[in-house]
């Protein structure tokens, strides 16, 4: 039976300097913060247990850093190349 891996993450916002609401196209150059990834939760098909990881897993760099998501993307690396199929939502 193939590993089935259902998860998803939660980034933050881009945010831009933009001079209007409707039909934006928005340059490089206008992001002033880009995205980074909060959290992500997982679970094996089959199983009951969500597992998660989140950017204040590691305190000493949310400290530094709230943006840093080394930890979340680590984790989230070390579970997906586990699997067989991934399943994502949106």
């Amino acid at each position: 039976m193939p590993k089935i891996l259902i998860w998803d993450i939660e980034t933050s916002p881009i945010v831009a300097a933009v001079w209007g609401l409707f039909n934006q196209n928005i340059n490089f150059e206008s992001i002033l913060d880009d995205w980074y990834i909060i959290c992500a939760a997982w679970k094996w098909h089959g199983e009951d247990e969500v597992e998660t990881s989140s950017v204040l897993d590691c305190k000493t760099r949310f400290k530094k850093d709230h943006k840093d998501d080394y930890h979340v993307v680590r984790k989230l690396h070390q579970v997906l190349k586990q699997a067989d199929v991934l399943i994502a939502h949106n």
